[in-house]
């Protein structure tokens, strides 16, 4: 039976931040899982964030795929070489999105303490539509790669642009007895 550890908790209680920064994380656990529902303060309906890990900026290390639904079709996103500077880039609603209304996130990082080969991202990422235009929604399913072996001990969350609101929130769960 798995066993969930929560690492750390974040809820930005008042005013904004632009990031979320796990660092020193233990590699005593089989996964990770982060589970985040933010909001960012962009002027539009749906804004980008970016997840990277151990502090790597550098373009060639990154390569993320998106499958993802908006409005009526679903459609593809592949990033990779000097254009992925991040793991995972997935979305969240912004201020011209409904009031009060928060996006999700689920992102696994299986064997992330390995240190023989390189570091998957798995994750689910939804935004809901509360607003009356067609495409103000997402689902995302995204598959991440950070092409290092040295093990993930930081998870860092930006916001593409602008800041979290108050009450986003992310959990960091260390997964034991996960197959």
């Amino acid at each position: 039976m798995a066993v969930w550890n929560v690492i750390n908790h974040t809820e930005l209680s008042s005013g904004n931040a632009t990031l979320i920064d796990w660092t020193s994380i233990s590699a005593s656990y089989d996964h990770l899982c982060v589970v985040a529902s933010p909001r960012g303060d962009n002027s539009g309906t749906i804004v980008s964030y970016k997840v990277q890990l151990n502090g790597e900026t550098a373009a060639t290390n990154y390569s993320y795929r998106n499958f993802y639904y908006q409005g009526s079709a679903v459609q593809y996103e592949a990033v990779s070489g000097t254009q992925a500077t991040v793991a995972a880039y997935p979305r969240m609603p912004a201020a011209a999105a409904g009031a009060d209304s928060f996006g999700m996130l689920q992102m696994w990082i299986p064997n992330y303490a390995n240190t023989t080969n390189f570091k998957q991202v798995i994750a689910v990422n939804g935004c809901p539509n509360t607003s009356t235009s067609t495409n103000a929604f997402y689902l995302y399913y995204i598959a991440g790669m950070w092409s290092n072996t040295a093990a993930v001990n930081q998870i860092t969350i930006t916001a593409s642009s602008d800041d979290f609101v108050q009450y986003s929130s992310a959990t960091l769960y260390g997964i034991n007895g996960a197959a």
